[in-house]
């Protein structure tokens, strides 16, 4: 717990009615003021939804005479909002979106549950949906570096790619030294056919021994400025090989050998993907049709 609350990202987490008082005064010993909603039986007919700091909701829990039902907790995140469990697992049968949604529905203004459910909605591949929720958040005062980011993925994913070029390349021009800032920029020149500009930076960055993560998305992009498919393959092995849980990657290896209509080495590739990302029906609807062609 205190290592996941030192990265500075939202967790939700579920617990029983006999835990609740021990987890919720672990959290306080680890940040005492760090922002939880604890939300019990939802949506069912005694539900309850409390907003505080954990050390209020502990002391409101251990006052309590008798606790019963099941919990679901949203710790606010530190830093920035991104989801901790980034796999998407449901919790008490719910999505981290479902949830979210439902606490937004007691705090619909709650900028940093519209982060998460704006996360949520993208891994699960709606992305109009969380088009919506990003653009109201890139709008607000208070709107962080984050939304930006998930805003500017939903430009790319629904082919937005002008709104999309605005936001990236106002951020790179304001800090062209932050590696998200820097993967925003190249991610959306390629989509927006700025590749000589994209090819130069991917290059010179290449050149200065990136870390792996770094290294793993640099050599996915370069795959798409390659102009043959024995090059593309051979950058988005490289990228696996620097970080094999590149879902991107991964993703365009199985569209790589689907159009090869090598089908069982294109459900091996979609099937890591859809491993790293169980919630999203587009992937799980794309295996069931590679079934039917493997049959």
């Amino acid at each position: 717990l205190k290592e996941l609350m030192q990265t500075g990202d939202a967790i939700i987490i579920y617990e029983s009615p006999f835990r609740i008082v021990k987890l919720l005064t672990d959290i306080a010993d680890i940040e005492s003021e760090r922002n939880i909603v604890v939300g019990r039986e939802l949506t069912k007919l005694h539900e309850e939804i409390i907003e505080g700091t954990a050390e209020e909701l502990k002391n409101d829990f251990s006052s309590r005479a008798s606790i019963k039902g099941e919990f679901a907790i949203f710790v606010s995140g530190a830093k920035k909002t991104q989801l901790s469990d980034e796999s998407n697992q449901k919790v008490a049968g719910k999505s981290v979106g479902e949830l979210a949604n439902i606490i937004l529905n007691r705090y619909p203004n709650d900028i940093e549950v519209l982060g998460v459910y704006a996360h949520a909605l993208y891994n699960e591949g709606k992305f109009k949906e969380s088009y919506a929720v990003s653009k109201n958040l890139v709008s607000l005062p208070a709107g962080s570096r984050d939304a930006i980011f998930i805003h500017i993925k939903n430009c790319i994913a629904l082919k937005y790619n002008d709104e999309a070029w605005n936001y990236a390349s106002s951020l790179y021009s304001k800090d062209s030294s932050n590696s998200e800032i820097i993967q925003a920029y190249i991610d959306v020149s390629i989509r927006t056919g700025r590749n000589q500009n994209a090819s130069r930076l991917i290059n010179s960055l290449l050149s200065n021994s990136p870390s792996s993560l770094m290294k793993s998305f640099l050599y996915y992009e370069r795959s798409y400025l390659q102009g043959t498919e024995a090059g593309q393959l051979s950058d988005l092995r490289s990228s696996l090989i620097a970080n094999p849980r590149n879902s991107d990657a991964l993703f365009r290896m199985y569209q790589i050998y689907l159009r090869r209509r090598d089908y069982r080495k294109a459900q091996y590739y979609l099937k890591q993907v859809i491993s790293l990302n169980p919630s999203n029906e587009n992937y799980i609807k794309l295996n069931s049709e590679l079934e039917s062609l493997l049959k």
